[in-house]
């Protein structure tokens, strides 16, 4: 998994490039996460268009990444989940704290 950087001083979009399946990509995100942070942004996208499948590692990673932010008072956001990551949330019940939306631009004007 890759992942790929954009955003502003405000907010952070990480766009994942492949699959989240092991303790290496949570590993990444996590550090990710931190270097977001360090930059003093608090508010982060998770695009997850290029995502096709997730485990228990990916989910953790994602679970992370939220917890790391709210402790510093920010948020996390997902968008473009595809259909299997989407039911994944819904069987782990995540979706009922996740903040997803249909896109990325959909989450923009929701962190605005």
């Amino acid at each position: 998994m890759k992942i790929l950087k954009k955003g502003d001083k405000t907010i952070a979009i990480l766009s994942l490039v492949g699959d989240p399946l092991g303790e290496p990509d949570a590993m990444l995100l996590r550090k990710k996460i931190s270097t977001v942070i360090n930059d003093h942004v608090h508010h982060v996208i998770i695009d997850l268009t290029d995502v096709k499948h997730i485990n228990s590692a990916g989910l953790g990673g994602l679970i992370s990444a939220m917890c790391s932010m709210l402790r510093v008072g920010g948020a996390v956001f997902f968008a473009n989940a595809n259909t299997h990551v989407t039911d994944t949330f819904r069987i782990t019940h995540l979706d009922q704290v996740f903040n997803t939306f249909q896109s990325v631009d959909d989450a923009l004007k929701s962190s605005e």
